[in-house]
């Protein structure tokens, strides 16, 4: 029972954690994603090869650019 935090105390989350209702509704939140899919596919549509962007890691791997 010691180590179980006491949690009758309430704290604030720091403000980069706060809900900013950024989205304003479910449906804005979707709209949002759907757009932020389309440019990401639109994108991977336009790469000929996405093997050509890598570079070699000290390690001697190949990491994305």
């Amino acid at each position: 029972m010691n180590r179980i935090p006491v949690r009758s105390t309430k704290r604030q989350a720091p403000e980069p954690l706060l809900p900013s209702n950024r989205f304003a509704s479910p449906d804005g939140s979707l709209k949002h994603f759907l757009e932020a899919r389309t440019t990401t596919e639109d994108s991977l549509k336009k790469t000929p090869d996405l093997r050509e962007h890598t570079v070699d890691s000290p390690l001697g791997k190949k990491l994305d650019a």
